[in-house]
């Protein structure tokens, strides 16, 4: 007599497995967003801190030769959706400007400002969390209807609703 599995069994592993699968599934997702959103809340972090290295040992911001336009890429590392010439976007999940930042080299000041709407949940989850609060002095960004400027000339921090 050949020893192996019976149907029942079979079927009954593959149930298992299924269970398991549809378990584990939703929770690797989430995980996923989970890390999406704390690594975008440290790139907020790390920006703050690049700008306010640069200006404070520079005493200006970068600018481009041979221009105004303010040049990012030379003040820090962190990845912007886009840049114009004194505003850059961050791209947080699917949302390509999510958080707006506008330098105005003139006075030392960058302003920071979430979005109104977001098709990304991400987005807004991101401005809420608790270190990107603490570097905005505890405001909450992810409704837009407030602005954070830090001021690096003055070494301030003004908010503005």
């Amino acid at each position: 007599m050949k020893k192996g599995f019976t149907m029942i069994e079979l079927i009954f592993v593959i149930v298992i497995l299924g269970i398991l699968a549809a378990v584990a599934i939703p929770k690797i997702n989430a995980t996923r967003d989970d890390a999406e959103k704390v690594k975008s809340a440290q790139n907020i972090v790390t920006l703050i801190g690049d700008l306010g290295s640069y200006y404070t040992a520079q005493g200006e911001f970068a600018t481009k030769t041979g221009g105004t336009d303010i040049d990012f890429a030379k003040m820090t590392n962190v990845a912007f959706s886009s840049t114009a010439t004194d505003t850059a976007q961050l791209k947080i999940g699917s949302d390509s400007d999510c958080l707006k930042i506008k330098v105005d080299s003139a006075n030392g000041k960058v302003t920071f400002t979430g979005k109104t709407t977001s098709p990304s949940k991400a987005c807004e989850e991101t401005l809420k969390l608790s270190t990107v609060k603490a570097a905005f002095g505890g405001n909450d960004l992810s409704t837009g209807s407030g602005t954070a400027t830090i001021d690096f000339a003055a070494s301030s921090v003004n908010f503005d609703f």
